[in-house]
């Protein structure tokens, strides 16, 4: 699709060293084309793609070249931070991930070595925290636990600190690893739970049990991990319900509760389904757009699901004072901090005695039209507490009039208005 712009001339399917040395020795020389593995490229108005071939072995390729950054743009918590890869694909066959789409299917890993020199060679430019982007980081269990214990040989004094954002597969992750991790010096736990609901996690492929995330999160929670849980919102068929149960369900864990809208990937296994036929429906390819709608569940439903993970969150990251321990009590007592805590207390305060959720600007306070009351109400009923970053239960007593609430018609649809 991205071919077809006329702006574009050329395109690299699937991993990119291999091909883009061919092409540029092609290129130089007037050479042949159609000999360049993985470029899609146009000849008298005709698109052509060629075949997909293997990359070099992921142990041979070099180092990225940083020597022309500036580490001081890009800092995590104020310090320099670094992104690196200890292996490409994933051997998990989730549907809605195109991860084999880019990198194929066979799982390879770096060599425990190859990842420490280059963690090291970056520590001695100024780096020290370390993200790891793999898709599937600790895999292979032996590797992981041999990769943390010579990182905590090469830096004994605990002066970096190990992140991986994208995301870590749980079903991978046993006490012993997460013990090393953190003794390692890695601080944060990004898990995919994607679904508490048993047949939304099978129909998708994943191969994940809640029993299994559960050891992990309070393993997780023990070691003082700061965990980020993550949801997909509106997997194609999944019921408003079943997502409102996973919520619910991660609302009452140590986690922050991440959620991810889903988006049909290009060539991901359920988007062969659900194909997307514009030319320009790519550009709908990311969550921000919540471009995808089914019977089960509108944008707008969408839309308040991912606000309401957001106002849980705040209560999540509220520093409890002892003797507390529900909502009303908590809401009363939040003012006299001040700015954004306050704030955030006085809008869920009017939220609950009103139905109405506002948003404060500069021109005061305005209200959110889009945000469906009555579904934030029927979340709010299944909750009997919430449970905070740091451990402590909040129950919920704050109950409104919700007779007074009224259910909301289905959002309006993409496309119209």
């Amino acid at each position: 699709m991205m071919l077809q712009n006329p702006h574009v001339d050329f395109v690299i399917r699937g991993e990119g060293e291999r091909p883009l040395v061919e092409f540029l020795k092609a290129w130089i020389t007037d050479g042949d084309l159609s000999s360049v593995p993985n470029l899609g490229w146009k000849y008298q108005g005709c698109l052509i793609f060629n075949p997909i071939k293997e990359n070099y072995p992921v142990n041979d390729l070099p180092w990225p070249d940083f020597s022309d950054l500036d580490t001081a743009q890009y800092c995590f918590e104020g310090r320099p931070m670094s992104f690196l890869i200890t292996s490409r694909s994933c051997p998990h066959r989730c549907t809605f991930c195109s991860v084999h789409t880019t990198f194929g299917k066979a799982y390879r890993r770096r060599s425990v070595d190859d990842v420490l020199q280059e963690i090291i060679e970056r520590y001695s430019k100024g780096i020290r925290v370390f993200d790891f982007e793999d898709d599937n980081l600790t895999f292979y269990l032996r590797e992981m636990k041999q990769l943390c214990a010579a990182l905590i040989q090469a830096f004994p004094s605990k002066n970096v600190q190990f992140l991986a954002m994208n995301g870590i597969s749980y079903l991978s992750l046993d006490d012993e690893l997460l013990e090393l991790m953190k003794t390692a010096g890695f601080t944060h736990l990004n898990l995919a739970l994607v679904s508490s609901d048993t047949t939304v996690r099978e129909t998708a492929k994943r191969p994940h049990t809640v029993e299994k995330y559960l050891q992990v999160v309070n393993k997780a929670f023990q070691l003082g991990f700061k965990i980020v849980s993550y949801q997909i919102l509106g997997l194609p068929r999944e019921s408003l319900d079943s997502m409102m149960q996973t919520l619910v369900f991660m609302a009452q864990q140590p986690v922050l509760q991440g959620a991810s809208i889903f988006y049909l990937t290009p060539n991901s296994p359920i988007a062969r389904k659900f194909p997307l036929v514009g030319e320009f429906d790519v550009f709908k390819s990311r969550s921000t757009a919540m471009a995808f709608e089914s019977r089960e569940c509108s944008r707008d439903q969408l839309y308040t699901l991912l606000v309401t993970t957001r106002i849980i969150n705040f209560l999540k990251g509220i520093d409890i004072p002892e003797g507390i321990n529900t909502i009303s009590v908590l809401l009363e007592r939040l003012p006299a901090r001040g700015g954004r805590v306050a704030l955030g207390a006085m809008l869920l305060t009017k939220l609950l005695e009103t139905g109405c959720l506002y948003a404060a600007g500069r021109d005061g306070l305005r209200s959110m039209k889009r945000f469906d009351s009555h579904l934030f109400f029927r979340i709010w009923n299944r909750l009997e507490f919430i449970r905070t970053l740091s451990g402590c239960r909040l129950n919920i007593d704050a109950v409104p009039s919700r007779a007074e609430v009224k259910p909301v018609s289905i959002g309006r649809r993409m496309g119209h208005g």
